[in-house]
């Protein structure tokens, strides 16, 4: 009798702690949470599945994709890259009718969040000809206007002396309705500039500048601390809007900027504005690739001399897909990243050097495509959009030397 109860004990002691050891399994399987105090330096981590926070209040209607291509921009004081707009998630021919969110979002790398800050007041619409399909305005957007959908690119900056976002251009997602029901409600095209306070939660639309061409998608807009404006770099001018003017100047008038589908980051030392290109386009077909088609290009644009100035790159960066750029603070070098991995420029000793971690790959239908990189200086960390991180440790961080080939 006591042998049988012995055994029923232990059975039952066994059966408890599986039980106990599943309930933990299954927490740390829902915990999206990165504990930073025990990630490796120097060493990508990939991120878990992301996951979506929209308030009850907006959970139902119209918003039913979540941004997830649109560019990326770093706010310290909230702790989230911001992001407007960009195609939804929706798997290829079950998109919702909105194929283009309009909206702002947030997302956190230590909890894996992607966080709706601001729901737009337009209902998203899709490309057509058809008016009943395309994007308009709700009665709401009477007292509380925002910007009409749009896939946004670099058109988009968070000024950290004023803490405001800003947009301008875009590509025409879902046509603004122009069907008088909805004119009333103030509708507005994707030509427009627009200001966003993170503090009251409120979109204000600005004056746009006057340039002698529209370029609505591929322009590159941007704050340089302390000095009190945005530098919008288009493929043919650069103008600068004074923030407490409220006025837009030309600073170039024409030139061939080369920001055509550029990555885009602040070097707020030397004020300067970093842009980083894929290698050109084969547009014919049997035409035969040349230099230009099979390496990157990075570019600078510095705000004292009103210049835009090459960084040689050739021999030293290999690859030829641009799959993210930005300033590092704790190093004072600029990360750009291709197909084959990351570099490092010094801008100080004007030197490209590599550093020894292994090449992180996210898994995603294009792991190269839409690959936006930040520094979080509130975590110190690299965010490789929504797939991985990095912490870097200089004291402990390997670099190789990389020799620039000089031109013929």
């Amino acid at each position: 009798m006591n042998i049988k109860l012995l055994i029923t004990f232990v059975c039952l002691i066994l059966f408890v702690s599986n039980q106990i050891c599943i309930s933990q399994e299954k927490k740390q399987e829902n915990s999206t949470n990165v504990d930073l105090k025990k990630i490796t330096s120097n060493q990508w981590i990939a991120l878990p599945k992301t996951k979506y926070v929209i308030p009850k209040t907006w959970e139902n209607g119209r918003h039913k994709g979540v941004n997830s291509f649109g560019s990326e921009v770093y706010c310290e004081k909230l702790g989230l890259m911001l992001s407007f707009d960009g195609y939804t998630d929706a798997p290829s021919g079950k998109s919702t009718p909105g194929n283009y969110s309009d909206s702002i979002y947030g997302f956190n790398p230590e909890t894996a969040e992607m966080i709706l800050l601001k729901r737009s007041n337009w209902v998203s619409g899709a490309r057509s000809r058809n008016i009943s399909n395309t994007s308009y305005p709700l009665d709401l957007n009477k007292i509380d206007p925002c910007p009409c959908p749009r896939h946004s690119y670099n058109g988009i900056c968070y000024n950290d002396d004023n803490e405001k976002f800003y947009l301008i251009n875009g590509a025409n997602a879902g046509l603004p309705n122009e069907h008088p029901k909805y004119k009333a409600n103030g509708g507005t095209g994707v030509h427009t500039f627009w200001e966003y306070d993170i503090n009251t939660k409120k979109w204000k639309q600005l004056e746009y500048p006057k340039a002698k061409k529209l370029e609505r998608v591929e322009t590159v807009l941007r704050a340089v601390p302390s000095e009190g404006a945005l530098y919008l770099i288009q493929q043919w001018s650069v103008l600068k809007y004074d923030i407490k003017a409220a006025k837009w100047t030309s600073l170039i008038a024409k030139t061939q900027s080369g920001v055509y589908k550029c990555d885009a980051s602040v070097d707020p030392i030397r004020k300067r504005i970093l842009l980083f290109n894929g290698g050109a386009r084969i547009r014919k077909k049997g035409q035969v690739p040349t230099e230009k088609n099979n390496m990157c290009n990075f570019r600078y644009y510095d705000i004292t001399l009103n210049k835009i100035i090459p960084i040689p790159l050739k021999g030293a960066v290999k690859g030829k897909i641009k799959a993210g750029l930005c300033y590092i603070d704790t190093m004072d070098c600029y990360a750009v990243r291709t197909e084959v991995g990351m570099c490092f420029y010094f801008p100080k000793e004007k030197k490209w050097k590599k550093p020894v971690i292994t090449q992180f790959i996210p898994k995603a239908r294009k792991p190269f495509a839409w690959c936006y990189l930040n520094f979080d200086r509130k975590r110190n960390l690299l965010v490789l959009r929504r797939h991985g991180i990095l912490r870097l440790d200089p004291k402990t961080l390997k670099l190789e030397d990389l020799e620039v080939q000089l031109s013929n």
